[in-house]
């Protein structure tokens, strides 16, 4: 390997580094505006072409719409959310979308969650639309029928992760709706394990757990 070749690859590897050590910095100081609760200066931010560049757009959109969201301005919030996630990759999308379904779910607000339930159905992945519409069905119209079906679902062993949490969330939900506790802290128990600690779902569970077990004692 001659003097040449030693030098385009240490250039190479250099450019690598120094890439990896700009974008951790631009993360670092996004989640520090974040935390912080500088979110007017994380909208700025995220709206950088550096930052995009550097970060990705996916991951920018990201913390520019949850910092309208800690802003308190929900018109401004749900303009920016029907802007973004139009060039995702397919998984990107339909990791934004289910994870505004959700927080739409939550929050009651059948309108944006319905917008989101269609613009998943749009993706084309019928078996993720299932578990979404179902969950559209419990939260918003309060279902109380579909405990089998999501039983079924989940020992078809074709879900896991966030998809698998939901069924097993939504299934607690139900028997929460007909008063029966103790088989919905089960589920909403079993739930926690299926959820990364940062999902949506994860802190409405444990107030369900606490509650429940407070009740029965």
């Amino acid at each position: 390997m001659n003097y040449i070749t030693i030098g385009v690859l240490c250039t190479i590897l250099a450019c690598i580094f120094l890439y990896y050590i700009l974008k951790n910095h631009y993360v670092t100081k996004l989640t520090k505006a974040m935390h912080s609760e500088r979110y007017p200066e994380v909208v700025d931010m995220s709206n950088r072409a550096i930052y995009q560049r550097f970060i990705g757009s996916y991951v920018c959109d990201l913390y520019r719409v949850k910092a309208y969201t800690r802003l308190g301005d929900d018109l401004k919030f749900k303009e920016v959310l029907m802007e973004v996630k139009k060039d995702y990759p397919q998984e990107k999308r339909k990791e934004f979308l289910e994870l505004y379904l959700h927080y739409f779910l939550l929050k009651k607000d059948q309108e944006y969650a319905a917008r989101m339930l269609e613009e998943i159905k749009a993706l084309g992945e019928p078996r993720a639309y299932t578990y979404n519409e179902q969950a559209f069905d419990v939260m918003i119209n309060g279902a109380t029928d579909l405990i089998e079906v999501m039983e079924d679902e989940i020992n078809s062993k074709q879900f896991n992760g966030f998809g698998l949490g939901v069924l097993v969330y939504m299934i607690g939900k139900q028997y929460y709706l007909l008063d029966n506790k103790e088989e919905a802290l089960t589920y909403f128990y079993n739930s926690l394990s299926c959820f990364h600690k940062s999902a949506i779902y994860v802190a409405s569970a444990k107030a369900y757990v606490e509650e429940i077990c407070e009740e029965l004692g």
